[in-house]
């Protein structure tokens, strides 16, 4: 796997001011009721935009300022440090995996030396990749591709799941998540305005804070950044967060 782009990830639990940012839940009501006002078009809208109309907000699909650090420090704060770094998908990689795509299913793995990794079933050639924190989709074998799951299964997964209530009808853990092509698009819309800047969407690991079926379960803070100076700075104010595409609950 090549490292060349792993070395810019300076991070620091300050290096975002959250109560600057708009965090979104990916969702289909978020996309049919927030979006226009806020940033993120959809892909027609980036050729034709259209004029700004002062959509509702609807309950429940943006998180309040604070909400996204105490997600980030309460997985923090119950997992090893060597977890606490955020994941990163390439300019390059974005393009190839999401252009033209719905939605990406996103399985996490885990491995001895690189920590937790993004791994995709590609559907045109069948055959599996890790996308996180590469300048290129790494192929790998379905064999190393299970291998990488069970290690995450055995490891953090098992440490997160004692954090599932008690009679919880799925005590299982994020195991694949489904990311919509909201994250990409406004990625192309950031890239549409600094053509000339290096792009990625960084995944910041987090705890599920809100009271329901998804509490206390591993999600990704998702956030447009670009380099500035060799080093990750966000972009804007916009942001995303997956609830509906866990996995559990539902089936992966």
């Amino acid at each position: 796997m090549s490292n060349s782009i792993v070395k810019n990830q300076a991070f620091s639990k300050e290096c975002i001011d959250w109560t600057e940012m708009s965090i979104y839940e990916q969702s289909e009501s978020l996309l049919e009721h927030t979006l226009y006002n806020k940033g993120l078009l959809h892909l027609d809208d980036l050729l034709n935009p259209l004029e700004e109309v002062d959509r509702p907000l609807t309950d429940g699909y943006i998180l309040p300022p604070g909400d996204a650090p105490g997600m980030i420090n309460k997985f923090n704060g119950n997992v090893s440090e060597k977890y606490e770094t955020p994941l990163l998908i390439t300019e390059k990689v974005l393009r190839a995996v999401f252009d033209n795509r719905e939605e990406v299913h996103i399985f996490i793995g885990e491995t001895l030396h690189e920590g937790l990794v993004f791994m995709y079933l590609n559907p045109e050639d069948k055959e599996y990749y890790i996308i996180s924190n590469c300048d290129d989709a790494q192929h790998i074998t379905q064999e190393i591709f299970l291998a990488n799951r069970t290690f995450y299964d055995e490891n953090l997964k098992s440490i997160l799941d004692r954090f599932i209530p008690d009679g919880d009808p799925d005590p299982g853990n994020t195991k694949r998540f489904i990311v919509k092509n909201y994250i990409y698009t406004e990625f192309l819309r950031q890239y549409g305005q600094d053509t000339g800047a290096r792009f990625v969407v960084r995944f910041y690991p987090a705890m599920h804070t809100i009271a329901d079926k998804y509490n206390n379960r591993l999600t990704f803070i998702m956030v447009v950044e670009k380099y500035v100076k060799n080093e990750l700075v966000a972009c804007e104010k916009t942001g995303l967060y997956d609830r509906n595409g866990l996995c559990p609950p539902g089936t992966c």
